[in-house]
C-alpha cells in the first residue's frame, strides 16, 4: 500500500509514498469518504512528499472529481490541502481545479506544517 491515512480529531491526514496508481489513489478517497467521521470532517491533508511516481491519468483525475461532488452533499464544508512539488503531483491538482466541477476548496502547500496553518489548526 503507498498511503496511510490517519485520523485526527477535526479530519484526517494521509501519507503517500513510493508509487501511487489511480487505484491506489481512489481507495484513499473510498476510504477517507466511508469512515463513519467523514460527514464532521474539517478537513483532509494529502501529502505527497514522498512520492516516486505518480501513476494517474487526467480521465482519472475527473473520476475523483465526479466521486467527491457525492461526498459534497453530505460534508459541504471540507477543505483539501495537498502538500506537493512534484511536477506530476502538481499537474493533476491543476486539472482537477480545472475541471470547474471541483466540490471543496484546495490549496497547494510546500511542508505539511504550511497546509495545517491553511486549515487553522
Amino acid at each position: 500500500m503507498t498511503y496511510e491515512l490517519v485520523w485526527e480529531p477535526r479530519g484526517a491526514y494521509k501519507h503517500f509514498s513510493g508509487v501511487v496508481t489511480a487505484d491506489e489513489f481512489f481507495g484513499s478517497i473510498v476510504q477517507f469518504q466511508n469512515h463513519p467521521d467523514f460527514d464532521t470532517a474539517e478537513y483532509s491533508i494529502n501529502d505527497f512528499s514522498d512520492v516516486d511516481d505518480f501513476e494517474i491519468l487526467d480521465k482519472d483525475v475527473r473520476r475523483f472529481t465526479a466521486y467527491g461532488a457525492g461526498a459534497a452533499l453530505t460534508n459541504p464544508h471540507l477543505k483539501i490541502a495537498i502538500v506537493a512539488r512534484d511536477d506530476r503531483v502538481l499537474r493533476h491538482v491543476a486539472t482537477y481545479r480545472d475541471t470547474g466541477l471541483a466540490p471543496f476548496p484546495l490549496e497547494v502547500f510546500d511542508t505539511v506544517a504550511d497546509a495545517r496553518r491553511w486549515i487553522g489548526r
